[in-house]
């Protein structure tokens, strides 16, 4: 599905979770796995409306991965909250404080069967391959480990 183009939101959905009678687990996890294996520079859709899913979607840039997330889900009738706080990236050394400084990361809780787990797509997608934090340090790999992710394992 992440290779289709797709001419508007609702075909995006009925592709992603409504073609299928999909447990919560696996529409959060389809939905998990399309976002981390789009390039979602690269995604359009045919006119777009202001404040539209598309339009949203278009220029998630304006937001984060965990918004577009969350997004999805609600529409896939999932009940997730994107979560903002710190995060130790390559600029964190050791005895760093992060009071006072604004938040740097936002992740995603989602209720699976009546339980929240944790979910980060962004992680779940890139790493920076040195600690120079630039797009040509940018590698796109998946790594299943930020899905439902253990929170003292965070």
């Amino acid at each position: 599905i992440s290779r289709r183009d797709h001419p508007g939101f609702r075909d995006l959905m009925w592709d992603l979770v409504y073609q299928l009678r999909l447990s919560e687990l696996e529409r959060a996890r389809v939905i998990f796995r399309w976002m981390t294996s789009k390039d979602m520079r690269r995604l359009q859709f045919a006119s777009p409306e202001r404040g539209s899913p598309e339009a949203f979607l278009t220029n998630y840039r304006r937001g984060t991965f965990a918004r577009v997330y969350e997004l999805l889900c609600s529409f896939a009738g999932l009940s997730c909250v994107t979560l903002s706080g710190y995060a130790k990236g390559v600029e964190y050394r050791p005895g760093c404080r992060f009071r006072e400084q604004p938040h740097n990361h936002s992740w995603n809780a989602i209720s699976i069967d009546g339980a929240w787990q944790l979910v980060d797509v962004h992680w779940a997608m890139r790493y920076l391959s040195s600690e120079r934090n630039s797009p040509e340090n940018l590698v796109y790999e998946y790594d299943d480990f930020y899905f439902m992710t253990e929170p003292q394992q965070a």
